[in-house]
């Protein structure tokens, strides 16, 4: 009991130390290395005056493990990247055209993540590649070219890469709020936070080298992924001369089940739009649903006082099919059969894919 006493004063006196360290952490950007900063002065202070330094070990093991965790947090967000070698893109009749009596418009191909003709690693965005020719006797002007996205919400092209994360994460948010999957591109960690936790001097040796070479490397991958939007992408407006033909190049965030597409146009009479319909078109592009290859069920709770319910859950699935997340979206009776349903659907297995972002719905009943 005195043992347990022990440690329950020692973990108070932490946290009320260490209040000012975590709200600092939590609140500030770059609030590791203010803490750390933080740390050190009131240190020597405390040595200046005298006074006792017996929560210097428990205070640096605590620091060691906020500034780890946040060098955890920066280096695990890697984002789109440059790959070495774009998968080739298919050579095949465009996916969606319409005329009339000025322009013709086809839509060659959309790259999307991880998909034929990707040149960047978890892209955030859909690249639509599209080919214009003006028909009439009288030169035109293209003027803007947008999609539509299932809400029949229109989605102008963006410039830049943080735009297009910026309006994929919005268009996640507003599926998500319809019920409707959507899923863009989040990093994975590169680093293994329990070596750290447990070695907290390595930690404060390591974490400054780590920080400045993740923050390095991030802002290179994400200079050159931008540099090649800006070499690829086309800028609007585009002049057709008679009987002229341009190759499109544009950025959209990512918009699944897109319905159409529309450019605008005009000539000596004035502006003009010309809709696409896209939607069979990119219904081709996605992959197969995943298709369950194996499962396990779950094991009644002992505990429950209730005889039956179930669970409904979103789960992210890798490149393998195996469940890498669980989203509890309802449960029934709430939060009772939650643990044992998660346990069993990390279990479960789907299809194999060249994607790694698939989400796919699941349910369990649980029936005494």
């Amino acid at each position: 009991m005195e043992t347990v006493r022990s440690r329950f004063e020692i973990t108070r006196q932490v946290l009320q130390k260490a209040g000012p360290y975590l709200l600092i952490e939590v609140l500030l950007p770059g609030g590791s290395l203010v803490a750390a900063m933080l740390y050190l002065y009131r240190r020597k202070r405390a040595k200046a005056s005298g006074a006792s330094e017996s929560l210097v070990g428990p205070m640096r093991v605590f620091l060691a493990r906020v500034l780890a965790a946040g060098c955890v947090a920066l280096a695990g967000c890697g984002g789109p990247a440059l790959v070495r070698q774009a998968q080739p893109l298919e050579s095949s009749a465009p996916l969606a055209e319409a005329k009339d009596e000025r322009i013709r418009v086809a839509i060659d191909t959309v790259i999307l993540r991880n998909g034929p003709g990707a040149w960047a690693r978890d892209a955030e965005w859909d690249e639509y590649l599209i080919r214009i020719r003006a028909l009439s006797d009288e030169s035109v002007e293209i003027r803007q070219i947008a999609v539509f996205d299932a809400f029949d919400h229109r989605i102008e092209p963006r410039v830049d890469h943080g735009e297009l994360v910026n309006g994929t994460r919005e268009m996640e948010r507003r599926y998500g709020d319809s019920g409707k999957l959507v899923k863009g591109a989040y990093g994975s960690g590169g680093l293994n936070p329990i070596r750290l936790f447990f070695n907290p001097l390595a930690a404060l040796a390591v974490v400054p080298v780590v920080v400045v070479a993740a923050t390095v490397d991030h802002f290179v991958k994400k200079a050159q992924v931008n540099s090649e939007i800006q070499r690829r992408r086309t800028t609007l407006p585009v002049a057709l001369a008679i009987g002229a033909e341009a190759d499109v190049d544009l950025f959209f965030p990512i918009t699944p089940q897109s319905g159409r597409a529309q450019i605008v146009y005009a000539d000596r009479h004035g502006e003009h739009r010309l809709d696409i319909d896209t939607r069979q078109a990119l219904v081709a592009l996605q992959p197969p649903p995943p298709t369950l290859v194996s499962r396990v069920d779950p094991e009644f709770p002992w505990q429950a006082r209730f005889n039956k319910g179930y669970v409904t859950a979103r789960l992210a699935l890798d490149k393998e099919g195996r469940v890498r997340g669980v989203e509890v979206i309802e449960s029934v009776p709430p939060g009772v059969f939650d643990r044992e349903a998660r346990r069993a659907f990390h279990s479960w297995t789907y299809s194999k894919s060249r994607h790694d972002d698939r989400i796919v719905e699941a349910k369990l009943e649980f029936k005494r």
